[in-house]
């Protein structure tokens, strides 16, 4: 039997198309059909290729993220195997404060002064994201440096006139 999938696709300003296929509430395959392109085949090379996920396995945070993405109105459902649906108590008593640490994680921003041959260096960080640092000037290092990192997010950051921007 085939797993419990949805598959959907968004219009890019470009013309292309955002297509993903969710299997029980989780992200299992993500791809982009290029403006002009027949997205169909696209859609059904992401679906064999697509993770396997069993029931029970999403985090709430992600079906919730997924949910959205289905039913802003701007994204087209393609196909179904089964009918969408939430289950009624979904992340259970624990949703709530999910939600306030979710929101409380949006609101913290750091202010970091650094002086030496790297900007910001972590060894070893896990699950960090560092959003909208600007840094220059670090000779002959890099203006951010992450040692061994685990799920980290490096986005929307300006570096400059450093030997290097990124290290990884």
């Amino acid at each position: 039997a085939s797993p419990a999938s949805a598959h959907g696709a968004a219009q890019c300003v470009d013309g292309a198309w955002q297509i993903h296929v969710v299997r029980y509430g989780r992200l299992a395959a993500a791809g982009v059909a290029a403006r002009g392109e027949d997205p169909r085949p696209r859609v059904e090379a992401l679906v064999m290729a697509a993770d396997v996920v069993e029931p029970g396995e999403a985090l709430v945070e992600e079906t919730e993220i997924l949910w959205r993405w289905l039913t802003d109105g701007a994204t087209r459902l393609v196909r179904s195997s089964q009918s969408l649906a939430l289950p009624l108590h979904i992340g259970g008593a624990h949703l709530d404060v999910v939600r306030e640490a979710r929101a409380a994680a949006e609101t913290l921003r750091y202010t970091v002064a650094v002086s030496g041959t790297n900007g910001l260096a972590l060894t070893k960080p896990r699950r960090v994201t560092i959003d909208g640092l600007a840094g220059s000037g670090f000779y002959p290092g890099w203006c951010i440096y992450l040692a061994d990192p685990v799920s980290c997010v490096v986005r929307n950051c300006v570096l400059s006139q450093s030997i290097g921007g990124l290290c990884m």
